[in-house]
């Protein structure tokens, strides 16, 4: 069979297959991002802060117009800028954000061909592979999470480590590191010491400990660093601890949402560990590993209650996972095709599958991200439309912050932080304050009507899926 013109010759083939890769990446990662109202999770929190701050406060970053000390610029700033530019929408927060997925994955793809020994195309391809087809980083990438910020900024200086002691390399890593501290807090400063070690731990690279430009690179990074952390940052102290137990728990569940690849990287984590099994081990081997797991450790005692923490460990994994992938290849190989060939070969095989899955979504209804019926919009429209501007609405057992947030960025009104729990004490909250707009579930509408000798007659104002805006039966007003 005849091949296409622009397929004719291996440069054309590689350009063209690289190309097909970016534009599966891109759809595959954003596909379903205007889809859905902002979840009950922080990304509301942080969606709002955005708004705000695209409405003219930059700094320090605001929610419901009270200073939030602390809270990184990068992803507050990209966030708010899209908003300007697009409108304060749940998609305009989430698109920079794809954006930033695809060059994390850009990044791992150029690391992992810096650490490949030979066909760094293929070595380089696969890895950015398996970082978009993992299902951990798939959850979060199109979601406008700071993580995502933190992972490109660790696949950047992850690139710098890998192309030392070359004085580009030294630049990179510095720059990493900056990122990761203004896109992560204080704890960006983690990279700095597992950077390091994974350094010490490469015979092969550790030169760059005696380069000008490498020296000047990560005092540049350290000073950037502490200057935020102990200035704008809130100070240095400012790390989220976790318990133990609930990092490991959050650690396997990290795992367990990457299969099958997490087992790949595991192995090569094994292999590394043991020298001596097939194939040996290289200096890039026990970078990757010491790099993988200290930001693991570093980041799951303290980087916060949430699981896309481990994202920071996502770079270095996929390219151990390519890596031992390779291995196996080279391993198997046939007479008459090299481990190389074969490489090559798989990596095409997998671009040409991500291309299909990214024609299905595109020709079908298919759908990645799972859509969730959550009219939240509209109720926060419905309070825009029925208080005065800085009103708030009264809250019975919805999450305080949360709620807030999303209310206010849709409709510009808040929710009282602190909840009315039962209906004692929503009697007696409706009696000090009558007329107030209420906000719940149907759910707990229809346990408060059932109450017997609850001493209020409720009146639902308006109701949108599962929300409801009631207040106190009043002669008909409502």
């Amino acid at each position: 069979m005849k091949e296409l013109p622009f397929l004719a010759g291996e440069d054309s083939r590689g350009s063209f297959l690289l190309f097909l890769f970016f534009l599966s990446a891109l759809v595959v990662t954003g596909w379903g991002i205007w889809e859905g109202t902002l979840p009950a999770t922080g990304e509301a929190v942080f969606a709002e802060q955005a708004r705000e701050a695209a409405g003219g406060n930059l700094w320090p970053a605001r929610f419901d117009g009270e200073a939030v000390p602390g809270t990184p610029p990068l992803p507050l700033w990209t966030a708010a800028a899209s908003i300007r530019l697009l409108g304060a929408s749940g998609w305009a927060v989430r698109l920079p954000f794809v954006f930033l997925a695809l060059a994390a994955v850009a990044f791992v793809r150029a690391a992992a061909a810096a650490a490949a020994a030979d066909d760094r195309s293929a070595a380089g391809l696969l890895a950015a592979l398996l970082l978009v087809a993992s299902p951990f980083f798939g959850r979060y990438a199109p979601h406008a999470s700071p993580e995502v910020f933190l992972a490109l900024s660790v696949a950047l200086a992850l690139l710098g480590l890998l192309r030392l002691p070359a004085p580009d390399g030294a630049w990179e890593w510095g720059a990493g590191v900056a990122c990761a501290v203004f896109s992560a807090g204080a704890a960006g400063l983690f990279l700095l010491p597992a950077g390091l070690a994974a350094l010490a731990a490469d015979q092969g690279r550790r030169a760059a400990f005696g380069r000008p430009a490498f020296l000047v690179a990560t005092a540049g990074a350290l000073a950037a660093g502490l200057a935020w952390s102990a200035g704008a940052g809130g100070g240095l102290g400012g790390f989220p601890l976790v318990a133990a137990g609930d990092a490991v728990r959050d650690a396997w569940r990290a795992w367990a949402a990457s299969l099958p690849w997490s087992i790949l990287a595991a192995a090569a984590a094994i292999r590394t560990c043991l020298p001596r099994a097939a194939g040996g081990t290289a200096g890039a081997d026990r970078l990757l590993l010491v790099f993988a797991a200290l930001l693991a450790i570093f980041f799951g005692l303290a980087g916060g209650a949430r699981a896309e923490r481990f994202l920071a460990a996502a770079p270095p994994a996929a390219i151990m996972a390519a890596r031992e992938a390779a291995r196996l290849l080279a391993a198997r190989r046939k007479t008459g095709q090299g481990g190389s060939e074969r490489l090559r070969s798989l990596d095409r095989v997998l671009v040409m599958v991500l291309l299909f899955l990214m024609m299905l979504i595109v020709i079908t209804p298919l759908d990645l991200h799972r859509r969730v019926d959550d009219q939240i919009d509209e109720i926060a429209g419905m309070t825009a439309r029925l208080l005065p501007a800085g009103g708030s609405v009264a809250n019975f057992r919805q999450p305080g912050e949360i709620g807030a947030a999303r209310l206010l960025f849709y409709g510009g009104r808040s929710l009282d932080r602190r909840a009315i729990e039962t209906p004692d004490d929503l009697a007696r909250a409706i009696e000090r304050e009558p007329g107030r707009l209420w906000l719940t579930t149907m759910r707990d509408m229809a346990d408060l009507r059932r109450k017997p000798g609850f001493p209020v007659a409720l009146a639902m104002v308006y109701r949108a899926g599962d929300w409801v805006l009631f207040t106190e039966e009043r002669g008909g007003e409502r």
